[in-house]
């Protein structure tokens, strides 16, 4: 076991506190395990880092694949916390990782009674059971916008504004959360600007699938008029490309399933507002964003689907092939709370920590403040923004 919390000083000394420490540090002890012809070697690389955990692990399979080792690896976030922090920051960096192929025990470490530990372990895990066809472990491919595959790097793409807030480049990641047109919307976001807790919403996703929604839409923007430089709004269409011409004058950004009409490009052309794709597949997303940028319209790109974990996949795949267009990250809707809590952080937390998402949102039938609190603390847990006190425990 190396823990990243307790590098010797001689490894510290050469190469800092690191995880590049980590991995020799874990080698050094394996050599001599081997020169006494000892072989019996399972091996740990924890941190509460989840970053510094996956970079650990990625690196140590790399080198034990170059050196002809095969030991099996133990997964795990040391001293993750409690209760929902703890789960979300162990689904990060052991779901990145069992995704990779890379795990054959875990341990999600919580300050709770160890009986609750192992339900989690169980949920995180069981995507990847059936798995005995597979290399049990393979070394991590390069994603094409990191200088390597073991060190964080957040994707480079080109910026642009939705309403008040700019998105992609050095930005921070955006939370977008879902609404419908309920009556006391109006209220709950009133109540949730005014709370100044740091999980503000930032941008509203509102269904317009009829004339009422729509409707709806318009009431809601002239209550919140004078909250424009706090609040931008993403009207999500729903198959009829005239409720997008209708819905442009009340939103900031439009959302299309598929590829968008010539007409639709040409309207968000007409008054400079982006469009957010939302594809089955990263080739079907590429080909949106190809004709959205040759009418001049800038484009975010998203996946839609009801497996998280082929999800991750193909959302790296679309980071590789995306060029320089912003991702917006959707978690699909999930089983019980404990489980969207797992599968959202996992696509989610995992994406963050290679540096892929611009955007983030959580489909889900939560109300909009636990909406928004699930995803600030899966954006704190990846470390890509920090909205509270962490306790490490």
């Amino acid at each position: 076991g190396t823990n990243h919390g307790s590098l010797s000083d001689r490894i510290m000394n050469r190469y800092g506190d690191s995880p590049l420490g980590m991995v020799e540090s874990s080698l050094e002890f394996v050599r001599i395990c081997e020169k006494n012809g000892y072989r019996d070697i399972i091996i740990s690389m924890k941190s509460s880092n989840p970053k510094i955990m996956i970079a650990a692990y990625r690196l140590l399979a790399a080198r034990m694949g170059s050196a002809g080792m095969d030991y099996p690896f133990h997964l795990g976030v040391t001293e993750a916390g409690g209760g929902e922090d703890g789960r979300i920051k162990s689904a990060i960096g052991i779901g990145s990782l069992l995704a990779d192929g890379i795990g054959d025990t875990i341990r999600v470490s919580l300050t709770e009674d160890p009986e609750f530990e192992v339900p989690v372990c169980a949920k995180l895990s069981a995507p990847y059971q059936k798995r005995c066809d597979e290399p049990r472990r393979r070394e991590h491919a390069a994603l094409s916008h990191c200088v390597d595959s073991y060190s964080y790097a957040r994707r480079k793409t080109r910026a642009f504004k939705i309403g008040a807030f700019a998105v992609g480049g050095s930005q921070l990641v955006r939370v977008v959360s879902g609404a419908c047109a309920a009556e006391n919307l109006f209220e709950v976001l009133e109540q949730q600007l005014k709370q100044a807790k740091g999980i503000d919403p930032e941008i509203v996703s509102f269904a317009v699938r009829s004339s009422s929604d729509l409707e709806a839409l318009r009431t809601l923007r002239e209550k919140l008029s004078g909250e424009t430089s706090r609040l931008a709004f993403l009207a999500r269409i729903d198959g009829s490309p005239q409720l997008g011409f209708d819905a442009l004058p009340h939103a900031d950004a439009l959302a299309w399933r598929g590829e968008p009409t010539a007409d639709l490009l040409k309207a968000l052309k007409k008054v400079d507002k982006p469009l957010l794709i939302e594809a089955a597949c990263p080739g079907a997303a590429i080909r949106a964003d190809a004709a959205a940028r040759e009418c001049g319209v800038a484009a975010m790109l998203s996946l839609t689907g009801d497996d998280a974990v082929k999800l991750l996949r193909q959302y790296r795949l679309l980071a590789a092939r995306a060029g320089n267009s912003p991702i917006h990250i959707i978690a699909p809707e999930s089983g019980d709370d404990e489980e969207r809590v797992l599968k959202a952080s996992v696509l989610i937390g995992s994406l963050l920590c290679d540096g892929v998402g611009d955007s983030v949102e959580i489909q889900s039938s939560l109300a909009l403040p636990r909406q928004l609190e699930l995803t600030y603390n899966i954006l704190q847990g990846a470390g890509v923004r920090v909205v509270k006190t962490e306790y490490v425990s």
